[in-house]
């Protein structure tokens, strides 16, 4: 954070910023009236200025991850006792200390939005300039999106300052271990963002993931899907919704565990799914193709190994789509000097039981 507050020259003032759910922070300006507060956790803070013949001063300001937020505050002469409070504006949404084109969501609204994979990633598609990845390809993420027309494979998405990109099939990576309730903030950067982002040179995905506070905070939830609330595919020649059911169901806890020093935040969800997949079509051979095969070698492997026949030469079938997804994190921060040092640690896993219908007939 920097800002410039003006009244005289060489006028020093005192300065507190405390966070909404955290620690609290006293600085002393230059003596030109600048102070600049490195390193701040993201989230909402409350600012206080003092000085001997002033009115004190007191406003808030987001800090967002990626950027600089810049603070122009001026103090009016008059008594120590006498509060003036600046009340936020709009500049407050708005990164007014960089050129950089950006995107970001607190957590209030990335749980608000609707989101039926509880996929965090794919809210870059609400940025503009962005496009997401076809329907038509199983094998690509949420996180290849198309950003100002560059390839999926240059996106960067890290989770916590920590690379979560796949860099086999392009897009994301480790999202199963979080749940979309712990995300802090999503942060799309697509344009001009500075030399500290690198590696890839297409889109910059942040995830910041919630952590302890001083006070005990927590969510529990439970999302169900049922064939019966879906529409038919244009497919199905069955006449009815493709079989699936879905349960989703977690909840996070986070608290300190020695206040103001030691703190920790934690989640489990379960992901368990049965159905069948979409209706896929597929070409195959004719009882009469089959039976005019002449080439021996031909012959006995298709004696050995088989292969589906059809008097039209096609076939119309689902595949089973069957899934189990158990997971759980944990995040421990450790604080020092008063906030100005910590150190953050967090484990996570998903093992995942699938059986999925996304390769059927690849190779038919």
């Amino acid at each position: 954070m920097k800002s410039v507050s003006r009244t005289s020259s060489k006028v020093f003032l005192s300065l507190s910023l405390k966070s909404v759910v955290l620690f609290a922070r006293t600085l002393t300006t230059n003596d030109a009236g600048e102070f600049s507060s490195q390193q701040l956790d993201v989230g909402a803070y409350d600012i206080r200025i003092e000085k001997q013949g002033f009115r004190v001063l007191e406003t808030k300001a987001v800090i967002r991850s990626g950027e600089v937020t810049r603070l122009n505050l001026s103090l009016e002469v008059g008594s120590v006792s006498e509060v003036v409070t600046v009340e936020a504006s709009a500049s407050t949404l708005l990164d007014v200390a960089s050129s950089q084109i950006s995107t970001s969501l607190d957590s209030k609204t990335v749980l608000e939005l609707p989101n039926l994979g509880r996929d965090p990633v794919a809210y870059a598609t609400l940025a503009p300039g962005v496009a997401p990845v076809s329907k038509d390809n199983p094998f690509l993420g949420s996180g290849s999106f198309n950003a100002n027309g560059q390839r999926g494979r240059g996106n960067n998405i890290t989770v916590d300052n920590i690379t979560a990109t796949d860099i086999s099939t392009t897009g994301s990576s480790g999202m199963g271990t979080f749940s979309l309730d712990a995300v802090e903030e999503f942060k799309l950067i697509t344009n001009n963002f500075s030399a500290e982002f690198g590696r890839n040179g297409g889109a910059q995905v942040q995830l910041i993931t919630k952590g302890g506070t001083n006070d005990y905070h927590g969510t529990a939830y439970w999302f169900h899907q049922n064939a019966a609330l879906n529409a038919r595919d244009f497919f199905d020649t069955t006449g009815k919704a493709t079989p699936f059911i879905q349960n989703q169901w977690g909840f996070t806890a986070g608290g300190p565990i020695v206040k103001n020093h030691l703190f920790a935040f934690g989640h489990y969800e379960g992901i368990k799914n049965r159905g069948a997949g979409a209706s896929s079509a597929a070409s195959v051979l004719t009882p009469t193709d089959a039976a005019a095969i002449s080439d021996p070698t031909s012959q006995a492997l298709f004696a050995a190994l088989g292969a589906p026949t059809d008097p039209s030469g096609s076939l119309n079938a689902a595949a089973p789509n069957a899934g189990d997804q158990y997971a759980w994190s944990l995040r421990i921060d450790q604080t020092f000097r008063n906030g100005k040092d910590m150190i953050t640690s967090r484990y996570g896993t998903n093992p995942v039981t699938s059986v999925s219908p996304g390769l059927t007939f690849i190779f038919t």
